[in-house]
């Protein structure tokens, strides 16, 4: 009988131990991300930006536009950092003041507000103010109205700021105490003001004076600092929450205007999640949407590569995205068509339903919609993984993605 009991014993601590490494193996992220399958599809439609890379030194200019995922400044801030660690170049790159509007800010960066302002975005079905590349804008009518500016590092200081707004002559006038301020118009409907101050600052306050005889609002569609555009890598990031390919095809009217300005030399477009809950998609209108929108945005900066990344695999309310598949490929077929590139981040991440081998790696947010801090890192570490992929295979044989691969297999097999 003893021995009998020894043998169960033992034969369930077997079974424990199988049961345990299992588990282990089907939480693991080693068994999910598909590292070999993170390349870029159609790498030579970026050639001309990865040869600017290559001559980094002359300055390089990426516009990264999208939804919630983009706003929250995670992912495409990875993507920046890890790009001006290789690259040089410094700075915020324009964006918009979510934070002031409710929503998301950046992360190093405390921001502040005195008088009346609202808040508009594309996604909004009464939209009448004008939007254009950042997708949103904040606006005042208030005689005497301010922004307030700090980098969360002590280390850190403000030498120089950079606001896009709507033409303000004869309307406003903006004030900043100890700094040369420029106003710029290049458009009907867009300007750029630059503050330079004579001295660091910690903290930066804009006042916006309305004129005596003003008719016009102020618009204010956004805001860098510290940006560094004569050399290495010059990154721009505007996310709205919501948003669908529809609202920046329909609804952001300044956008082609303020692209032809810009003139980046990549464009990156992560859309698609929000439109994946759509369940009235139909294919054929859908697609030609796109396209319509890539072709507009191509024919007015001829000198920008595009990049598309795919809709993630997520779930809202617990319901799988009815139209994630009609999204994707609607995508992968625009880029073919078009000469754009891919990162198929969806395939990348695991296909369906890895997002419960990232949540249960607390990759994700409890909403199951978004990744937290450390899911949009990975992220970025891996869009990054695949653009040195691209930049060694054309160049310099291994050694930047070779560092990369190190530095992202050691995250996923934490």
């Amino acid at each position: 009988m003893k021995q009998r009991l020894i043998r169960y014993f033992l034969l369930l601590a077997a079974l424990l131990i199988l049961f345990f490494q299992f588990g282990m193996k089907f939480n693991s992220m080693d068994t999910v991300v598909k590292l070999t399958s993170d390349n870029l599809l159609f790498p030579e439609n970026i050639n001309r930006f990865l040869a600017k890379l290559k001559n980094a030194d002359s300055g390089v200019c990426i516009i990264h536009i999208g939804d919630s995922h983009i706003q929250m400044g995670h992912f495409s801030g990875e993507v920046k950092q890890m790009l001006q660690e290789r690259f040089g170049g410094k700075g915020s790159g324009l964006f918009f003041p979510s934070a002031l509007c409710g929503g998301y800010g950046p992360g190093n960066m405390r921001l502040s507000s005195e008088g009346i302002w609202s808040c508009d975005k594309i996604s909004n079905p009464e939209l009448v103010v004008p939007l254009g590349l950042t997708a949103m804008g904040i606006g005042t009518s208030d005689t005497s109205a301010s922004m307030s500016f700090t980098l969360r590092d002590r280390k850190e200081s403000i030498s120089s700021m950079q606001i896009l707004h709507n033409p303000i002559a004869g309307n406003y006038q903006i004030q900043v105490a100890g700094a040369t301020i420029s106003t710029i118009p290049f458009s009907e409907h867009s300007a750029l003001t630059t503050i330079t101050f004579g001295q660091s600052v910690e903290t930066a306050v804009v006042q916006y004076l309305r004129m005596a005889n003003a008719e016009d609002s102020l618009l204010v569609y956004g805001i860098s600092v510290n940006r560094e555009t004569g050399g290495g890598i010059d990154y721009h990031s505007y996310g709205v929450s919501g948003g669908q390919f529809k609202y920046f095809a329909q609804n952001a009217r300044l956008l082609i205007e303020q692209l032809a300005e810009f003139k980046p030399d990549l464009m990156i477009i992560s859309l698609g999640t929000n439109d994946s809950y759509v369940r009235s998609i139909e294919k054929a209108a859908y697609k030609k949407m796109v396209l319509d929108f890539v072709q507009q945005m191509k024919a007015c900066s001829p000198k920008t590569d595009f990049m598309f990344t795919t809709a993630l695999d997520t779930r809202y309310r617990n319901e799988k995205p009815a139209s994630l598949e009609t999204v994707n490929s609607s995508i992968l077929e625009v880029a073919r068509e078009t000469d754009c590139t891919v990162w198929d981040f969806y395939t990348v991440m695991g296909g369906d339903n890895s997002m419960q081998v990232w949540k249960k790696n607390n990759l994700f947010n409890k909403d199951q919609m978004h990744l937290n801090t450390d899911g949009y890192q990975l992220q970025g570490q891996l869009l990054t993984l695949a653009l040195a992929r691209a930049y060694d295979a054309k160049y310099t044989g291994g050694s930047w993605s070779e560092v990369i691969q190190q530095q992202v297999s050691k995250q996923i097999r934490r």
